[in-house]
């Protein structure tokens, strides 16, 4: 577990705080304010490793709706498939979301 927190001149705020629950699930929390823009971002995230350590699910959710998903797996040795997402669950019904895909050979 560590935790973070910083408090600079009364002027901005930041803390954080991660977890490792075993070895397949972890969290974590951040959290940011500034006096000087009265503004406030906050963000939570969680990472599943898949049985066999063959790859993950990931997961953050932010204060002002963003939602980002992320799948890893390996394929075979030395190849990984990610697929991810990023959703503005604000404006579910706009053409704000981002997906993507990636593959990774390594030798």
């Amino acid at each position: 577990m560590n935790n973070f927190f910083s408090l600079t001149g009364f002027n901005t705020f930041n803390a954080s705080y991660y977890q490792k629950f075993n070895d397949q699930v972890e969290i974590a929390y951040r959290a940011n304010w500034n006096n000087k823009l009265s503004n406030l971002a906050m963000e939570i995230g969680a990472k599943y490793l898949l049985a066999g350590g063959n790859g993950f699910i990931k997961t953050k959710l932010d204060n002002n709706g963003r939602l980002g998903l992320a799948l890893a797996s390996e394929l075979r040795p030395g190849m990984q498939l990610t697929l991810g997402a990023s959703i503005d669950t604000a404006k579910i019904n706009e053409n704000n979301h981002k997906f993507g895909v990636e593959l990774n050979y390594s030798a």
